[in-house]
């Protein structure tokens, strides 16, 4: 009931852009426009990327704070694992991702992400990355 309840908010907010727009700018969300659809997404500050060879190649750590930000609070989360798409294509899954893993660990330091050596140097090898989440969909974006 609180789905319903909360889709329809936003849905009913549409026409409140200028307060979507407020809550993007003051919170940690994210605002798409995709034609009628409102997209709204949780997202980190800038993360410092740690590369690791002993992660699997989909598999991405952040500490538990950082996962708060997205809305995740369990240990792993199975995930489609979006990087180098536009945020359009993220909304509408239209480009390519790959199955992955979010895991939630403590080891791993705040405002950091550990991701696999292979898969950061498929991103370009950046020093900061952001992730966006919505349901059950992780955009890296440097």
């Amino acid at each position: 009931m609180d789905d319903i309840k909360e889709v329809t908010t936003f849905k009913s907010l549409w026409a409140h852009k200028y307060l979507l727009q407020h809550l993007v700018k003051n919170g940690r969300l994210s605002f798409a426009d995709s034609g009628c659809n409102i997209a709204i997404m949780k997202q980190t500050e800038e993360l410092t990327v740690i590369n690791d060879l002993s992660l699997k190649q989909y598999e991405i750590v952040v500490h538990p704070n950082d996962g708060y930000d997205l809305g995740l609070l369990d240990k792993h989360n199975y995930i489609k694992v979006f990087s180098g798409n536009t945020l359009e294509e993220f909304n509408k899954e239209d480009g390519r991702y790959m199955p992955g893993q979010l895991s939630l660990a403590n080891e791993c330091r705040t405002g950091t992400v550990i991701i696999n050596s292979k898969h950061w140097n498929s991103l370009g090898k950046p020093k900061k990355i952001k992730l966006f989440y919505n349901e059950k969909k992780l955009l890296i974006a440097d």
